[in-house]
């Protein structure tokens, strides 16, 4: 912390205690912007996520621009899903014609 940066906050202290140091530092009790997304459009972003319904985050944003005429970028769309415990973590593809019980055998074999 910067040598001023503390005077400042000690003269503020000795000016009006606590309260006049939280008026002086910016976003103390601000509610911050408001959400593009309703509550419920939120949760209803998260459960289709957690349904592996997307792959990146590219096709959430397309689909909550389509569905409700919402823009978010990238940076945005992971804050929310983030906030909700959303991932877009989903099992890779399998092979069709793939035989899962040769690639555990195969794999025990280490």
């Amino acid at each position: 912390m910067n040598y001023r940066t503390v005077q400042d906050w000690v003269a503020w202290y000795r000016q009006g205690g606590l309260a006049e140091v939280l008026r002086h530092v910016r976003g103390h009790a601000s509610t911050g912007r408001h959400a593009y997304l309703s509550d419920m459009q939120q949760k209803a972003l998260a459960h289709r996520v957690a349904s592996g319904a997307f792959r990146s985050v590219g096709e959430v944003i397309a689909w909550v621009k389509q569905r409700w005429c919402v823009e978010y970028t990238p940076d945005g769309m992971y804050d929310v899903l983030a906030r909700h415990g959303a991932k877009l973590k989903v099992p890779r593809p399998r092979a069709a014609k793939a035989n899962i019980n040769q690639q555990v055998d195969w794999k025990k074999k280490d």
